[in-house]
């Protein structure tokens, strides 16, 4: 009987570890399988996101292709007889502020739908500061309004002039190659910057957190050949920077361009402030051939962003992607997703109207 009960209880200690080890196997091939499922979803919705901007960017060329510029922005027309008249108005009158097209696309970084599943939004680069041009002037208040402390200002904005200019010559409180020998940084370009966030590079920059930070300076600056600033793009806080307005003023410019181009002199005044123009190429009421698009894709909220260039006269393609970058997404960062109600044209009614 003491063998038997002793067979027994191993029998019960080997029936229980089987038990635990099958249950323990179970638990790890539910999570298993719970995790392929997961990555399976995610593969999907990332190839869904794909195809989607895939589409989307196809959309946006084919319709700065077809349709013609204006004042306004991307005139839109749905019928041949009307993109003919649009392109003969934009010929003889491209700074005019009559209403052109049937519609148009705004280049001031308005949000505009692309069926259920992306957001897209264009900004004009003469909308935006330009590090490789701008004066001293402006890249003071542009810092300035940007949280750069007032004693800090002068340093960087030196720096940034000694590494795009083509000298080797320093500017009081700026930087050159011995400089950047002595911190140990590569030396500086000088040359033009290609993007934004080559300002890192520049002696000090790139600890100022205050302008990477939700990429705060790339939202109102560019690095490019552009010239000018276009006051019917740019955001608010770059009317402050580019025409000295106040940020009151600079907020109702923007709400006034929505209704009438600022084109003359006389629609400025009505905004409250009147820029000077003694340099005639420094505001000019019509978009650049340069354009920056942000792409929102829905429902995870990736963001990706795009600087393209038309080149119309190219023999390789009529237009070029300068870049383009992931950014952090809505879900991550606390953006509310917004929602747009315009929507960006059909490219199969474009295509329809050639």
């Amino acid at each position: 009987m003491t063998g038997s009960k002793r067979e027994g209880g191993y029998a019960l200690a080997a029936t229980l570890w089987l038990v635990a080890f099958l249950a323990s196997a179970a638990s790890l091939l539910t999570l298993w399988v719970g995790r392929s499922t997961e990555e399976a979803r995610l593969l999907r919705q990332r190839v869904q996101e794909e195809i989607a901007l895939a589409d989307a960017k196809a959309g946006l060329f084919y319709a700065f292709l077809v349709q013609p510029l204006s004042g306004r922005g991307l005139e839109v027309a749905t019928s041949l007889s009307g993109l003919r008249q649009i392109g003969q108005l934009a010929m003889s009158q491209p700074f005019g502020s009559s209403a052109l097209g049937e519609a148009f696309i705004a280049l001031d970084d308005r949000p505009y739908r692309l069926g259920r599943s992306v957001e897209l939004r264009i900004q004009d680069a003469r909308g935006l500061v330009n590090l490789n041009r701008a004066t001293r002037d402006e890249l003071m208040r542009l810092l300035s309004r940007l949280g750069i402390d007032q004693e800090r200002l002068d340093p960087l904005v030196a720096k940034l002039q000694d590494y795009v200019d083509f000298d080797d010559l320093t500017r009081p409180n700026g930087a050159e190659r011995e400089d950047y020998r002595r911190e140990r940084l590569p030396p500086p370009a000088n040359a033009p910057m290609r993007t934004v966030w080559e300002a890192r590079r520049v002696l000090g920059w790139g600890a100022e957190a205050v302008l990477w930070n939700r990429s705060a300076l790339a939202e109102v600056a560019i690095a490019s050949s552009v010239v000018g600033y276009n006051l019917n793009t740019a955001p608010a806080l770059v009317l402050e920077v580019a025409a000295g307005m106040t940020p009151e003023v600079a907020l109702q410019t923007v709400a006034l361009r929505r209704k009438t181009p600022l084109i003359t002199p006389e629609t400025l005044v009505r905004s409250g402030t009147l820029p000077e123009f003694t340099d005639p190429l420094r505001f000019v009421p019509f978009p650049s051939d340069v354009f920056r698009a942000t792409f929102i894709l829905r429902p995870g909220g990736r963001r990706v962003q795009l600087l393209f260039q038309l080149t119309p006269t190219s023999n390789e393609a009529p237009w070029r992607i300068d870049y383009q970058l992931e950014l952090t997404s809505v879900a991550e960062d606390g953006v509310a997703p917004s929602d747009p109600t315009p929507e960006f044209p059909d490219p199969a009614t474009l295509l329809a109207s050639r």
